[in-house]
């Protein structure tokens, strides 16, 4: 199955797989975007690049190869890059 491209602002985001069960995004660019949903987990994993997920005032480093859980409860935080990022956000669909 070939990647969907479902937005190209503020990111690209691209669906690359979504069935019954989960959904998996890759989401590519260097402008601040939106990650996760209210009352829906994800899971990011930074596979390019380095930037900090913004939720409550506080700011999370996240880089390449690293993994970051955000439960339900968050809601939608803020993906700010420091540089060019590609990440693949992982969630059950809604």
């Amino acid at each position: 199955m070939a990647p969907v491209v479902e937005a190209t602002e503020p990111v690209e985001r691209e669906r690359l797989f979504r069935c019954e069960h989960f959904r998996l995004s890759r989401l590519r660019g260097q402008s601040p975007f939106t990650v996760g949903a209210s009352g829906v987990p994800s899971v990011l994993v930074s596979i390019e690049g380095a930037g900090q997920v913004e939720h409550g005032g506080a700011a999370y480093a996240i880089g390449k190869g690293d993994v970051f859980l955000l439960p339900a409860v968050l809601g939608a935080c803020t993906f700010r890059p420091s540089t060019a990022v590609s990440v693949l956000e992982l969630a059950i669909p809604e």
